[in-house]
């Protein structure tokens, strides 16, 4: 007869759970680092753009030469949108495409 260890049958499952433990935390702590990124970026970028006159697909390029930012969008939408009229200093993202699109139905 073989003597068994007391702690035999339970180091693997410990050692399993432990594993499992360390992926949640290392998954956990990646989504909130890439959070962390983006939100960051997103409220860092500030855009100076003065426009007058022009069509939301050119403002929408000037936003895409002075940042990182892409847009897809439907042509014939867009270019039915014309007369924006900006000036606007060191605004975020979010305060220039809200002035351009109000009273646009975007």
């Amino acid at each position: 007869m073989k003597k068994m260890d007391k702690n035999s049958h339970s180091s693997g499952g410990l050692w399993q759970k432990q594993v499992r433990v360390m992926k949640l935390c290392f998954i956990l702590t990646f989504i909130g680092i890439m959070h962390l990124s983006a939100a960051t970026y997103s409220q860092d970028t500030r855009l100076d753009l003065k426009v007058k006159n022009a069509s939301l697909e050119s403002v929408m390029n000037n936003i895409r030469a002075q940042s990182e930012y892409s847009f897809f969008f439907d042509d014939v939408a867009v270019k039915k949108i014309s007369n924006i009229t900006l000036n606007l200093q060191g605004a975020t993202i979010e305060e220039v495409l809200t002035t351009c699109l109000k009273n646009t139905g975007f």
